[in-house]
């Protein structure tokens, strides 16, 4: 699950980042709002884009961390219902049978 969540946010402030670099450039292809300073615009937009993509390569990153940080904690399987589930686990939080303690 937080695997999946850090995914989503990594792609969505990578997709934004995209789209804040590209809305210069479609504006002013646009004819809505030719008299726009253009040159201000491009570099406000740069440098939001580059904040966002820096937030989702540094989510990536944690993402990865802590993932990997939760996968390497003792993990047994449940003689019950055969999932994985923390070594020092008593009863088993999936079908809720009572562990041997070794």
């Amino acid at each position: 699950m937080e695997r999946q969540f850090y995914k989503v946010v990594t792609i969505f402030l990578i997709w934004t980042s995209i789209g804040w670099f590209s809305f210069p450039f479609l504006v002013r292809a646009s004819t809505i709002a030719p008299d726009l300073r253009f040159p201000r615009l491009l570099l406000q937009a740069t440098v939001v884009a580059l904040l966002y993509a820096c937030a989702g390569i540094i989510t990536l990153i944690l993402g990865r961390y802590r993932t990997t940080k939760i996968q390497s904690e003792k993990l047994r399987q449940c003689p019950q219902c055969k999932k994985r589930i923390r070594a020092d686990a008593v009863i088993c939080p999936y079908c809720l049978t009572e562990l041997d303690t070794e």
